[in-house]
């Protein structure tokens, strides 16, 4: 996975000025590690500030917005290395762990669950994915998140759901898969793992635990009109493909109805016709990538 071609290059220096705002007057004088800190920072002194953090947390006299700083720094320096392809990934999970321990950054966890994607661990990936998303949407807004990072995410947090083989219900978990923006960036469809019994329009058991999250959320927020797009792998004939797709979101359509969702719902079918690329690691045309391509996709108003 080249993974430094898809992220900016981590700084290895913290801007001094970004420090020193907001510190009290006094403060700097008070701790006696300060100016160590800053020159290790400055001289790019990683085995130095790594001692000198876990001084300034024993002593009293240090603000916690000092070691603080100096905790992003080490942070950003673990994090370069969980980028590196060239690196086992066993190391670069070490890496990440150690930089996530100093700095929540959305990043970091995004690296985290592409590495348990890559390993095919599903579940873990999907789990690591929604934090980095919800870090985005409720964390530190300074650290930047371009829409392409989103829109990234998010497919790759979908497509881990459907090849979970299990249903990721928690509250959290349920709330980013709807989630409709991020910072202004408007979220405008959402693959559902919404799965059913070979050649048929009944839910199996992933399938209808994500259709009953879809209800209890319409439910919840009471949008006034809804889209339900159906696809399918392209196994079997193109016509009856396309029939099967729209008698799918039909069955999702009568599901929330019946469910007690009384807005206005409009129903299309796809069939194979829109197919998703494959995802890294993930060949084209296995069972994998069927899977994926079998979905309902949501569109809220």
């Amino acid at each position: 996975m080249e993974t430094n071609a898809m992220w900016p290059r981590i700084r290895s220096k913290l801007p001094v000025a970004l420090f020193l705002v907001g510190l009290c007057p006094g403060q700097a004088l008070a701790c006696a590690a300060y100016d160590a800190v800053v020159a290790a920072v400055e001289a790019d002194d990683r085995a130095e500030v790594t001692r000198l953090y876990d001084v300034l947390g024993a002593d009293e006299s240090c603000d916690a917005a000092i070691r603080d700083w100096a905790g992003v720094y080490l942070a950003r320096q673990h994090l370069r290395e969980g980028l590196d392809a060239e690196r086992a990934p066993e190391a670069r999970r070490a890496a990440l762990q150690a930089a996530l321990s100093l700095e929540t950054h959305w990043r970091t966890l995004s690296e985290l669950g592409r590495l348990e994607w890559a390993e095919k661990n599903y579940p873990g990936a999907a789990a690591l994915l929604r934090r980095a998303l919800t870090e985005i949407a409720e964390g530190n807004q300074d650290h930047e998140a371009k829409p392409a990072d989103i829109t990234a995410l998010r497919t790759l947090y979908t497509d881990s759901l459907a090849l979970s083989g299990e249903t990721l219900a928690s509250a959290d978990a349920a709330s980013e898969l709807f989630r409709t923006s991020y910072r202004g960036f408007k979220v405008e469809e959402t693959p559902l793992p919404i799965t059913f019994h070979y050649d048929s329009t009944e839910f199996d058991a992933q399938g209808r635990r994500y259709a009953q999250q879809l209800r209890d959320h319409l439910l919840t927020h009471n949008p006034p009109r809804i889209e339900l797009d159906g696809h399918t792998d392209p196994r079997g004939g193109e016509t009856y493909n396309l029939e099967l797709s729209v008698a799918r979101a039909e069955a999702v359509r009568r599901f929330v109805t019946e469910g007690g969702y009384d807005g206005e719902i409009a129903v299309r079918g796809f069939g194979e016709s829109k197919v998703p690329p494959p995802p890294e690691g993930v060949v084209a045309g296995s069972e994998e990538h069927h899977r994926i391509a079998r979905r309902v996709v949501f569109r809220g108003s």
